[in-house]
């Protein structure tokens, strides 16, 4: 199964000419409180610099509907990648291609169950109540069990490219979101970004 990449936290134009020269298939915007968050108007500025074949993913926090959709239109996201605690209902009243986020833990397995019928794809990632995501933290691999679900599964959470093809090994990921694994002193590092993307496309 090829995996596609998705790289996550774009705040900076030092990193549109690897993106565009590499091109993962989608990069990411965090519209939600954290050290990534980007407004609007400055998301829309980079997007417009981005080759047209990356999808645009939008990352929110239990925002509103409204806001959210004004966001998408705005920018002209693709994705919206929802990390709080967002219900099936507003799921359902936002439309377009959606995903959740969900802990990367075994008794998050009947959530993904619950959701899966109505997104696109699951994210599992390294998240608590406090901190729904960007923790940095890989977490254990060998307590999930995605076999019926790998092709609607986004694999988030410390990834680099030193254990990324274990994880994909492990879990068989449709996406790998990328983020803090490709960045320097808290800035997307273009370097590491090449190396993560050439090591998820080698051949295994």
């Amino acid at each position: 199964m090829n995996t596609d990449i998705k790289i996550c936290g774009i705040m900076d134009n030092d990193v549109i000419d690897v993106l565009n020269k590499y091109r993962p298939e989608y990069i990411g915007f965090v519209f939600a409180q954290s050290r990534r968050m980007v407004t609007p108007a400055r998301a829309k500025e980079l997007a417009k610099l981005l080759h047209p074949d990356i999808k645009r993913v939008g990352v929110f926090v239990n925002e509103s509907v409204e806001r959210m959709i004004s966001i998408r239109q705005w920018v002209g996201l693709d994705v919206m990648q929802l990390h709080g605690s967002e219900s099936i209902a507003l799921v359902n009243r936002l439309g377009g291609i959606i995903w959740k986020a969900l802990p990367g833990k075994v008794d998050s397995m009947v959530l993904v169950q619950k959701y899966l019928p109505y997104v696109d794809k699951i994210v599992l990632d390294s998240m608590t109540p406090q901190k729904p995501g960007g923790t940095s933290q890989t977490f254990d691999w060998r307590l999930i069990d995605s076999t019926a679900f790998c092709e609607h599964l986004v694999l988030a959470g410390g990834l680099h490219a030193g254990n990324i093809k274990k994880a994909m090994h492990a879990l068989r990921p449709s996406v790998v979101d990328i983020s803090s694994g490709v960045e320097t002193d808290g800035k997307k590092d273009p370097e590491k970004i090449r190396i993560c993307i050439e090591e998820v496309r080698r051949e295994p």
